[in-house]
């Protein structure tokens, strides 16, 4: 009788985002994506398993289904596997199941999503347990375990960490090819650029792989004989897909960049490339193209990874392709990356929901799009709060997000369309844009007010121009500073105009460190 053997991490972002140290990030993030990719593997060969006794059902970044074909061989990886991470990832908790395969697969994944489902709720205990007289790491909190010159008492888990930084998985998988790795930074304020910059937390997610799971299983009703070989097929495509579009969002942004520029270094560093997710910080001026490149390319390598994976047999519903979102948090290089990358993955939650809502076709796929904000205060949370409490008053929103990339058959404003209010606007005083929508948050009316009399300044040019760029943005065209709920996008045109460092045809810079 078959056994299915299921882990999954838990709080992953927590154990890669300890400390701030975008050193102590990388060489966390590294020892995640060896888990699975090379870990795992070589644990399952010293313990005598081979390919012919177990099948990877599905794996990402810290996580995996196995199917064994035999009892002793699933338990000997389920008595050990817990000791093995605890040895390779230090401080990385997380859970196990071992199920019987008495029907089908996809039955006993089912089950077994429950159980770890369950027991992701028990308190995990770090052993050995730290006494009142235990020195602990000033940084992280943890009980020190090694006295550094350059940290003073550092943990184990950071130990650990500091040692992988070396490492260049990430990197190679990004590059799709080995590369010096002394071209990509450790430190944030090289990415930055100079002091003072933003730089830009960007993390994207695929949509709908729930629905798509819900087709595979209902198709396996049907063909349970080949359960295991179509898991693993999607889950080989979406990681196929997700490498695909982050090498040529490297090529054709930060490696351009690079070269044409002649930067000392790549600004940026990943962070998570696994299963369906990227997160990555890259210069403010980059997120942008770097965003629309790997959203784009994405949707087009699903495609094709779909296809090749699972082609062959013919699954009527499965989508012909994938989307993703994502949510980009510009902050500056000082500002604690935990509360940063907190903001990212809530500005790509907003999204989804935002575009969910904007599908003209129920069974069609949820849009390719993103969100983003620029972070000017102290304060971040959920961006829906962020919204309510910063960027909102009297009715009226001066947020327009989330953006959709392509021409997609959707109601959410196209980036494109925004480009071209950032080209328009770089014709106007800088300082009345910025009082204009400042005006927004006091009186509503005095910046009708103030619109008005900036668009009889401008002339019947640059007048037709901006309202004609407002226009197919807001579909309103009576008043084009807002759409019919009240929201307006020249904001978000400013800001993204001074983050991205577009030079004004008025003979200013925009400067991304307003």
């Amino acid at each position: 009788m078959a056994w299915l053997y299921s882990f999954e991490s838990k709080e992953i972002q927590k154990f890669i985002m300890r400390s701030d140290k975008l050193r102590d990030m990388v060489g966390g993030s590294e020892l995640i994506n060896q888990l699975c990719d090379t870990f795992l593997p070589l644990s399952l060969k010293t313990l005598g398993i081979t390919e012919s006794q177990r099948t990877i059902v599905a794996k990402a970044a810290g996580w995996a289904r196995i199917r064994f074909n035999d009892r002793v061989d699933a338990e000997k990886i389920y008595n050990v596997w817990p000791l093995l991470v605890d040895r390779f990832v230090p401080g990385l908790t997380m859970v196990q199941s071992l199920v019987e395969i008495t029907d089908e697969l996809p039955q006993a994944i089912r089950q077994s999503a429950k159980e770890l489902r369950h027991r992701r709720n028990y308190t995990v205990v770090q052993l050995p347990e730290a006494g009142p007289l235990v020195e602990r790491s000033p940084r992280t909190g943890l009980p020190a375990v090694k006295l550094s010159k350059k940290e003073s008492y550092v943990d184990r888990q950071t130990v650990r960490k500091m040692a992988s930084c070396e490492s260049s998985s990430l990197i190679d998988k990004m590059t799709g090819a080995e590369t010096a790795k002394s071209l990509w930074p450790n430190d944030i304020s090289k990415i930055a650029g100079r002091d003072g910059s933003f730089t830009a937390i960007i993390h994207a997610d695929g949509n709908d792989l729930g629905k798509s799971l819900i087709e595979i299983g209902s198709f396996l009703h049907k063909r349970p004989e080949v359960a295991a070989a179509i898991y693993a097929g999607f889950s080989n495509a979406i990681e196929a897909a997700t490498v695909h579009a982050a090498q040529k969002a490297y090529n054709h942004v930060l490696l351009k960049d690079f070269q044409e520029n002649k930067r000392e270094c790549i600004a940026a560093r990943p962070i998570v490339i696994g299963g369906d997710d990227l997160t990555i910080i890259v210069r403010a001026d980059l997120a942008v193209p770097f965003t629309e490149v790997f959203l784009s390319e994405f949707e087009i390598a699903s495609q094709k990874a779909l296809e090749d994976h699972l082609g062959q047999y013919g699954i009527a519903r499965l989508p012909k392709k994938l989307t993703a979102c994502a949510g980009i948090a510009f902050v500056k290089q000082s500002f604690p990356f935990a509360a940063g990358y907190e903001l990212a993955e809530s500005l790509c939650t907003y999204t989804k929901k935002r575009a969910k809502l904007s599908k003209k076709d129920e069974q069609g796929e949820t849009p390719t799009s993103f969100s983003f904000h620029k972070v000017t205060t102290s304060l971040t949370g959920d961006y829906d709060e962020i919204i309510t409490n910063e960027l909102s008053s009297g009715g009226y929103q001066l947020a327009f997000a989330p953006y959709g990339i392509g021409d997609g058959d959707n109601t959410l404003p196209k980036l494109n369309d925004l480009k071209n209010l950032i080209t328009t606007l770089n014709v106007f005083p800088s300082g009345t844009i910025r009082n204009l929508f400042s005006t927004c948050y006091t009186d509503v009316s005095k910046a009708h007010n103030e619109f008005r009399r900036l668009l009889q300044i401008a002339g019947k040019e640059k007048r037709s121009a901006l309202e004609s760029a407002l226009t197919t943005l807001t579909g309103n065209t009576e008043v084009p500073l807002w759409d019919k709920d009240n929201r307006t996008p020249l904001k978000d045109a400013y800001e993204l105009r001074e983050l991205m460092g577009i030079k004004d045809k008025r003979g200013g810079t925009a400067d991304a460190t307003s």
